[in-house]
């Protein structure tokens, strides 16, 4: 673990945060708070991170991670990562002795939590003094403005399984990791960065794609030879990574069990061994592929969806691996809610970037580069009613550049589920950036094929609809709304397979579209 130095981190911190007000701080609202460590009832500012809106009221309680105020419009609680604290009953920014726990499932992941270890040090004027307690355990301490108050933070690599044990106990305060059963009306969840398994292959492979079902027979052993997926008689030489047992866990999950045969080494090897052996496949994550080369993926039912950093944002690829930070409630004081902060922000997430993973926040990419998409479109169309439709769609798109952000639903629902959107007050702020004089946001709904045929149509509608409120009420200028359109198709432009519950559950979705001024 920490093969390598970490660069030193020039930028300034200037987080980039959801703004806080009435309405979005009830949102705020952690799901379960432990008891109160600061208890004052003397008046105090919260300021939103970005300075632009603020709530005044009685300090009643702070627990490390929650604000509880007293206001005029009644008790509310708010979450401290959320805010910064004015006044004279303001907690100090430290309150608690015991070091920060962080855990982390690989050594890649563990690394990135130092890489963001040594950017929050930048931000506090130190640079962290670090120390290896063992080859899974490193200590960083942060003396900050002061130096007889030090910050200790302990990241540890390990068993994804016996790291979720220990957040759960109480053994630790805070856990990176991708496929974790974490579960919990004390535990808080982020998303720290996109990511995907993958089969990587050599630029030299006999194919550069596979069908899901020929990816299932290589996984599980009963294909065997390229000639069986189209390619000449050569014996597959699979390779996989011994030091990623979270993906191993994800594959198995998504495929059943997975044959024995192969060669295993850790991942960074593997992706270079693939790199030079044209007859190798390997399994690995999108952020550990290196110079091999990832095989595109074609649906049982005929829908090809090549892998890109865009692909893996908007969930169309269908092997997403996400990377989450979960947190315990009052876990690791202040120092927890510090390094969330950071991780978050701008500078944050430029490391996040560095460390080869996708970090969170919007991109976009025009229509002229979803040439795969749209041919699946057409050819997935059935009957002239459906590519009427599509026609319509394309109409309507012309100009327009699709963003990363996507919204996807329960069946017959167009409910936005707040635990996996959050409460899209960064969405609306990140919208809001791009939408410039006479430009538009086109809102487009669709639904899987399955929900009642005689209501698709409405229920896409009220999907659209129910986004376009949502960004409304959660800070999208009102002055846009003029500028807004929604639209709603039926089952026309699949993701994924209508046939199965996967396929289904990305077609439930609203997709965002900006239309700059011409």
């Amino acid at each position: 673990m920490y093969p390598v130095q970490y660069r030193e981190v020039r930028t300034r911190f200037s987080g980039i945060f959801k703004p806080l007000s009435v309405s979005s701080a009830a949102l705020a609202v952690a799901l379960m708070c432990t008891a109160p460590s600061v208890v004052s009832g003397e008046e105090v500012v919260l300021k939103s991170n970005d300075g632009s809106t603020y709530l005044k009221g009685d300090l009643l309680s702070y627990d490390g991670e929650m604000f509880r105020l007293g206001t005029t419009i009644g008790t509310l609680q708010i979450a401290a990562l959320s805010v910064e604290c004015e006044g004279a009953a303001c907690p100090s920014a430290r309150t608690s002795e015991m070091p920060l726990r962080v855990l982390g499932g690989t050594p890649k992941v563990a690394d990135l939590i130092g890489a963001l270890v040594f950017g929050l040090g930048e931000e506090m004027n130190t640079r962290p003094q670090q120390r290896m307690i063992s080859p899974e355990k490193m200590s960083f301490l942060l003396n900050g403005t002061d130096p007889d108050d030090p910050h200790q933070i302990v990241v540890a690599s390990g068993d994804a399984a016996a790291d979720t044990r220990a957040l759960h106990d109480g053994h630790a305060d805070m856990l990176i990791g991708s496929r974790l059963e974490v579960e919990g009306e004390d535990m808080a969840k982020y998303l720290l960065a996109h990511d995907a398994m993958v089969a990587l292959v050599s630029p030299q492979s006999p194919r550069n794609a596979l069908t899901l079902q020929d990816l299932s027979g290589v996984l599980r052993g009963t294909v065997t030879n390229w000639s069986e997926l189209g390619g000449p008689d050569l014996r597959i030489v699979l390779a996989w990574p011994e030091d990623d047992p979270e993906l191993m866990s994800a594959l198995t999950a998504r495929f059943g069990t997975l044959t024995e045969h192969g060669r295993r080494m850790s991942a960074d090897r593997m992706a270079d061994f693939v790199r030079r052996t044209p007859a190798a496949i390997g399994f690995s994550r999108y952020s550990n592929r290196r110079s091999a080369k990832p095989m595109t993926l074609v649906s049982d039912c005929g829908l090809v969806t090549a892998i890109t950093d865009f692909t893996i944002r908007t969930g169309d690829y269908p092997l997403s691996l996400p990377v989450n930070l979960y947190h315990k409630a009052g876990g690791g004081g202040p120092d927890a809610n510090s390094l969330i902060k950071f991780a978050m922000s701008r500078e944050g997430r430029e490391l996040i970037s560095d460390a080869g993973l996708i970090a969170p926040g919007m991109a976009t990419t025009g229509i002229d580069a979803l040439g795969p998409f749209m041919i699946s479109a057409v050819t997935a169309a059935r009957g002239e009613a459906e590519l009427a439709d599509i026609q319509d769609l394309f109409n309507h798109l012309v100009g327009a550049e699709r963003t990363s952000a996507v919204l996807r639903f329960d069946s017959g629902s167009y409910r936005i589920n707040v635990a996996t959107h959050g409460d899209l007050s960064e969405l609306a702020a990140d919208l809001a950036g791009r939408l410039g004089d006479h430009s538009e946001l086109v809102i487009v709904g669709f639904t899987d094929e399955v929900e009642a045929s005689q209501q698709r149509r409405d229920l896409a509608r009220a999907r659209s609809e129910a986004v376009r409120d949502g960004l409304l009420a959660a800070g999208l200028p009102e002055n846009t709304t003029a500028r807004i359109q929604t639209l709603a198709y039926e089952a026309i432009a699949p993701i994924g397979c209508n046939s199965d519950p996967e396929g289904r559950a990305q077609n439930r979705r609203v997709e965002l579209w900006v239309r700059q001024a011409s």
